[in-house]
This record gives structure tokens, sequence and C-alpha cells, in this order.
């Protein structure tokens, strides 16, 4: 009995611990990934194999998952019945070369819950130079895939016009600013998400949680995402923090 108790936790212990989801991709990269998909099959609905060929690739694998997770994360494909269709709000990225899509693209930049948490929590200061190993304490991200979450956070909202010289500068749109873009309050919950332990969690399945320097946790349902990180929240969460002090 005590042998077979032994042996339990040995395989338990050796169980791999998979990561928190993050987008793989930037934003610029998975908008002209799914511009790709669209101009060789269409806006969809396709199937996984259909999206690996759209991609480029010979047959659906792991890279593949990966992309088509990123594209998700940012809303740019939406699910049903098990096939993918690239969403009204990707089309309306399409141009951004041509036209000033700096609310559509703020809007994209928020989406992922990930990136709207770590928005929230560093706006108007500068981006810490160890982000990977938060994101890695503090988000359930994978110590080796927390590089990459950090890079294409930091790319994603480089695109967005929001980090300049490593400074989060959140845009004033006002109150109202979303009233007649409902793709900034959507969400895709993303397949297969598992949320770091309880001790590091940032926050649950329909949940954002902001850490403020005084030690205290913040958790807001994902619908607000938008608003917190154009900052609408700020100065009360700014006025709690200063009286924690």
């Amino acid at each position: 009995m005590v042998q077979e108790l032994g042996k339990n936790k040995s395989l338990a212990a050796g169980k791999k611990v998979r990561s928190r989801a993050y987008p793989a991709l930037d934003l610029r990269s998975a908008i002209l990934a799914t511009k790709k998909i669209f101009d060789d099959l269409g806006q969809g609905p396709h199937s996984r194999a259909a999206l690996a060929r759209g991609l480029g690739y010979g047959g659906f694998c792991g890279a593949v998952s990966v992309r088509i997770g990123a594209l998700a994360h940012f809303g740019l494909l939406e699910k049903f019945a098990g096939n993918y269709s690239i969403s009204p709000a990707a089309l309306a990225l399409f141009d951004f070369h041509q036209k000033d899509r700096q609310k559509e693209i703020f809007a994209a930049a928020a989406t992922p819950a990930l990136f709207a948490a770590l928005a929230a929590r560093f706006a108007g200061g500068a981006l810490p130079k160890n982000l990977p190993a938060i994101l890695a304490t503090d988000y359930g991200i994978a110590a080796n895939a927390a590089p990459l979450a950090a890079k294409n956070f930091a790319a994603t909202f480089e695109f967005a016009g929001i980090l300049k010289d490593n400074r989060l500068i959140l845009p004033d749109t006002g109150v109202n600013a979303s009233d007649d873009n409902d793709s900034e309050e959507k969400s895709f919950e993303e397949k297969n998400r598992r949320p770091a332990t309880e001790s590091n969690r940032g926050g649950g399945e329909g949940e954002i949680e902001v850490r403020l320097t005084s030690g205290i946790r913040i958790i807001f349902p994902k619908k607000f995402a938008a608003q917190m990180v154009r900052g609408e929240f700020a100065e009360e969460v700014k006025s709690l923090d200063s009286k924690t002090k």
C-alpha cells in the first residue's frame, strides 16, 4: 500500500503542468494571417484542415493549432460547431495600411484577457524588464513561454500606438467610446484554457485580476476589459492604492 501511494505520488509529480493560454502571435501578425485565410478561402466557416491550407501549411499540425488559437484570442476567428469563420471585427482591420483603424486595433489588442489585465496593471507607466517573470508568477504562464507572451504583448500595444518608449499610454477615448463597437465588449473563451494554481492565477475564467503596488488584488468581470484598458477606472483604482500604502 505504501509503495502504491509512493508510485502515484511520483506520477503526479512528473505530470507536466500546462501554461495558461496566451496569444502566440502579436496582433499585426495575426491580422495578416487572418487576411491570408480570407483571400484564399473567404470568410468561412472553415474546418481546421482548411485553415491549415489557408495559412500555407500542407495539413493540420501543432503550428497551425497555435496560430488558430492566436487568431481566436484577438477575436479574429469565431468558432461554431467545430468550424471557424472570420469575424466582422477582423474584416474591419484588413485595410489598416490605408485607413486609420486605431479604434478597431485598440479593441482587438484589448480582447485577450491576459493582455487586458496587463494593460490595466501597467497603464500610465513603464513595462517592467522582468515582465516574463511576472507573467510566470502572477498569471500562470509557463516559464519557457513567458518571454514570447511578453514580446507579443509589447508588439501588440506598440502596433496599437499605445506603447511608446516602453511606456503604456492609453488613449483618452471617453466613457462612451465603445457604444457603437460591440467587438470591444466581446470575449472569446479559448479552447482548453487551464488557469494557473489558486495562489498565482490572474483571475478566473470570466475574470481579470489587477494587482496594485500596495499588494491589493482587484478582480473585475471580463466584460469590463475594454473599459479597464481605456483607463475608465484609473482614478478610483489609484485612490484605493494610495489610501492603503
